[in-house]
């Protein structure tokens, strides 16, 4: 399937679009805080982003466990209305849309200013990995048929008992030579034992050098949001498809 059809009412909970950077060396930490602070009036709500790292190591002697480590990672700032969400790190850049999702247009428009804006301010030498992902949830009909939702439903072994009451499934795709797809299906428990909805999650991802600005990672975003269109669409029932139109 090559076209899709528009749902006006997309089941999306989550939509991203996700850059990892390689920063040169400086005040990183300064700049930082001068681009959170640059972007208060846009996003009003900010919190920091904190890492730690640890070891524990097995010697013949018993159990070493190093102490853990970690500092300031960046900043997480939230939009005045909470649907608009941008992580300014050290390693990377991420812009998320909270539901309602409008459009792939829209998501973009809101956060490519904000892109080029971490670019101006921390100047990276160029991105490593670009990524979308998309988190879908999905309504499951009255006594968990799965069958209903999914093109390919999980299947029980005959002889297994027939109430399952949770679902998780995850394929790693080679959806082009340079490009991957992580897809995850879980369900999230009702009543009764049953599926009350099934969350649907596509990360797709390229490794590749590109520069920070311009076309090419525009192209590779549009390459990887179809790539998710595929997945989504086919994974769906019709009858499921219809329902979010």
């Amino acid at each position: 399937m090559t076209g899709h059809p528009t749902l006006e009412r997309a089941p999306i909970r989550e939509a991203l679009i996700d850059f990892r950077v390689n920063l040169g060396t400086g005040l990183v930490l300064e700049a930082l805080e001068a681009l959170a602070h640059s972007l208060r009036e846009d996003f009003p709500t900010q919190d920091l982003i904190h890492q730690f790292h640890g070891q524990i190591r097995f010697d013949p002697d018993g159990v070493v466990a190093e102490q853990p480590q970690g500092g300031l990672h960046g900043h997480r700032l939230v939009s005045a209305d909470g649907l608009d969400v941008a992580q300014i790190r050290y390693d990377g850049f991420t812009f998320s849309r909270l539901a309602p999702y409008e459009s792939w247009v829209q998501m973009l428009d809101h956060a490519w200013p904000v892109w080029e804006r971490y670019v101006s301010g921390l100047r990276p030498v160029g991105v490593s990995r670009t990524a979308t992902r998309f988190i879908n949830c999905i309504e499951v009909p009255p006594h968990g048929r799965l069958d209903k939702v999914l093109t390919a439903p999980p299947q029980v072994p005959a002889g297994w008992p027939s109430a399952c009451s949770a679902f998780l499934c995850r394929y790693v795709l080679k959806a082009t030579d340079d490009i991957t797809a992580n897809v995850s299906f879980a369900t999230e428990a009702g009543a009764n034992h049953e599926f009350a909805s099934l969350l649907l999650d596509i990360d797709c991802y390229k490794l590749s050098d590109f520069p920070t600005s311009g076309e090419a990672i525009k192209a590779t975003l549009e390459k990887l949001r179809k790539i998710k269109n595929d997945v989504f669409f086919e994974s769906l029932t019709s009858e499921t498809l219809e329902s979010y139109k």
